[in-house]
């Protein structure tokens, strides 16, 4: 690394970690740099989910890595949700018997829609619901 590299790693971190007296412009191409990879609506889900859960004394600015595990934690449970919502159809439960973060990726009307589907037609079309329920 030569020390332009140097200081330019340093400007990066200086960009995420300055306490509050970033660059704004700085502070948004390093955090672009970081959140570019994350569809919008998932950021915002994950800023929306940290605040409402930010029980410090304090309120700070979080760092980018917070708001990233946030999104990765939040896809990881809707995953879950949907994998609830196709094994209960598939083991022909009703939908009173689903996780209340099933239910909410899903109306009774549509549940009890696919499970009048013939099971092997329902597996065959199951990465198409999955699709559904994430682009409701």
């Amino acid at each position: 690394m030569t020390k332009e590299q140097t200081i330019k790693v340093l400007q990066l971190l200086n960009a995420f970690y300055a306490g509050g007296k970033n660059d704004p412009k700085k502070q948004v191409t390093a955090w672009y740099m970081i959140l570019a990879k994350y569809d919008f609506e998932d950021a915002m889900k994950a800023v929306l989910d940290f605040a409402e859960n930010d029980k410090r004394d304090y309120a700070t600015f979080p760092a980018v890595g917070v708001i990233v595990d946030r999104i990765k934690s939040l896809k990881h449970a809707e995953a879950v949700a949907v994998r609830d919502i196709i094994h209960s159809i598939s083991y022909g439960r009703d939908y009173a018997s689903l996780p209340d973060a099933s239910k909410v990726l899903i109306s009774e009307d549509l549940y009890n829609e696919w499970s009048k589907i013939d099971a092997e037609e329902f597996a065959q079309k199951a990465g198409m619901y999955t699709n559904m329920l994430k682009h409701r």
